[in-house]
């Protein structure tokens, strides 16, 4: 299988339309005719198998606020393997090679949400509580910011020397 990683902008409309399949075949609620649901990410890691995707990995970069420190911070965006390709390690392994390209550019965290918290604790990530702030978007509408605890799935994995502080997280923009 080969892996590569490439910027959002830069991804041709056919291998659009196969993140599309991936990202719909795994989450039965995406938006039909897009690779994202609320904005486009950095940048993706796409795993191929011949000429077929078996999983990607959308990478949101962004600073946000944390208890009042700015953090650097890759926000993991819809990680997905497709169903004839699980249960091999890819998933990990895509994680491996992001925490590997934060810790060589100096950043803080990775972030996600998730509903399948015990596989992220697996691979070294903690479930935090703290309240969240974000601009609410909406199709491809904003509807302003909201404040708030969403309740359990917010997992980080410490890269740097900051400590993870307990008060409000501020996306600074969206949330992924």
């Amino acid at each position: 299988m080969r892996v590569e990683r490439v910027e959002e902008y830069a991804i041709p409309p056919a291998v659009q339309d196969d993140i599309h399949a991936l990202l719909r075949d795994s989450f039965s609620v995406y938006p039909e005719g897009r690779t994202y649901f609320r904005q486009v990410p950095t940048f993706r890691y796409l795993v191929w198998d011949g000429d077929v995707l078996a999983a990607q990995l959308g990478v949101d970069y962004r600073i946000m606020n944390n208890g009042g420190q700015r953090i650097r911070t890759f926000g993991i965006v819809d990680l997905c393997v497709s169903e004839a390709y699980r249960k091999q390690g890819i998933a990990a392994d895509l994680l491996d090679k992001l925490e590997a390209l934060g810790r060589s550019n100096h950043i803080d965290f990775i972030i996600l949400w998730t509903q399948d918290a015990a596989f992220y604790q697996k691979n070294g990530y903690m479930e935090v509580d703290n309240p969240c702030k974000w601009l609410l978007i909406q199709g491809d509408d904003s509807y302003g910011m909201i404040h708030r605890r969403v309740g359990d799935g917010l997992m980080v994995l410490r890269l740097g020397d900051k400590e993870w502080q307990e008060g409000t997280l501020d996306y600074l923009g969206h949330i992924f």
